[in-house]
């Protein structure tokens, strides 16, 4: 039962990739939830427009520029990252970094 949940999500996923890529005269065959040459094509094409890896692959940050897939995570470690203020006197600034600890 669990296979075909997610190979149902897996189509359903597929069919709006490809009518996301048909709305922008990139996928010309049916919209059937299937993968197939030509969407990996068009997938391919849609991904060098944008200036992503090209690897005819719906990843998260091909499927998000979609507007099919959810927010990337923040990279790792960005949760470590200084605290930074910046600090007027007069007409001079200054960047003042505090620990977050």
């Amino acid at each position: 039962m669990v296979a075909s949940v997610s190979v149902a999500r897996a189509d359903e996923q597929t069919r709006q990739v490809q009518e996301e890529l048909r709305k922008r005269h990139l996928f010309f065959r049916d919209i059937d939830g299937k993968p197939s040459l030509e969407y990996a094509i068009a997938l391919k094409r849609y991904q060098a427009r944008q200036g992503f890896a090209v690897s005819g692959i719906a990843d998260e940050m091909t499927l998000y520029s979609l507007g099919i897939g959810e927010p990337m995570s923040p990279a790792e470690g960005a949760a470590e990252l200084p605290n930074v203020t910046l600090a007027e006197n007069g007409n001079q600034y200054r960047v003042v970094f505090t620990n977050s600890a």
